[in-house]
């Protein structure tokens, strides 16, 4: 008797934010319809933001550079909630103080066959533990300082996800959004 796999299903919304119901996550991303994710930028004790290279198994933006942590929203969890569980199944990063940056994005990426359009809540934090990577999400992990950010996104943009560079302009993150 083989097992069976029960697919990862997402809270799905209106463009209103009216409830959908839920949905199995390869018919939301095929049908572009709205659900729930978190971002997370978290820095260490010097200042410097954890940067993520997205797995090669990744379906969507494989081997580009990332958020600290990006996570959608399970059935019944709410933001910070999410928040939390991502950094602690990416990076192993447990009990972080997060704040929230003001806001609800909504963000509609197209790419790779997938049309991901999600709601989204971005918090940001302090973490001075050991990282351990799940290698089955990330491939490896940078700490970087404003400057050396800014650099890298200026001189090869389409080396980091576009959520990410979308990310780092609506929080401000090279100017006064940076909180390390």
């Amino acid at each position: 008797m083989s097992g069976s796999v029960e697919p990862e299903l997402f809270e799905t919304f209106d463009e209103c934010d009216r409830p959908l119901g839920l949905k199995p996550r390869a018919q939301v991303h095929r049908e572009g319809i709205w659900h729930r994710a978190v971002n997370v930028f978290l820095f260490d004790d010097r200042g410097r933001l954890y940067i993520q290279q997205r797995s090669a198994c990744k379906d969507v933006g494989a081997g580009l550079w990332d958020l600290s942590a990006a996570e959608h929203l399970q059935p019944g969890e709410n933001f910070e909630q999410a928040a939390q569980r991502g950094l602690m199944e990416e990076l192993g990063a447990m009990d972080v103080v997060l704040t929230a940056y003001p806001g609800i994005y909504r963000t509609k990426l197209e790419q790779d066959g997938v049309r991901d359009w999600e709601i989204q809540r971005c918090y940001y934090g302090r973490y001075a533990g050991q990282i351990t990577i799940d290698p089955d999400e990330v491939a490896e992990v940078r700490r970087v300082g404003r400057a050396a950010l800014a650099a890298a996104l200026a001189q090869g943009p389409n080396s980091h996800t576009p959520w990410f560079r979308q990310r780092v302009r609506d929080v401000d993150l090279l100017t006064s959004g940076w909180h390390g």
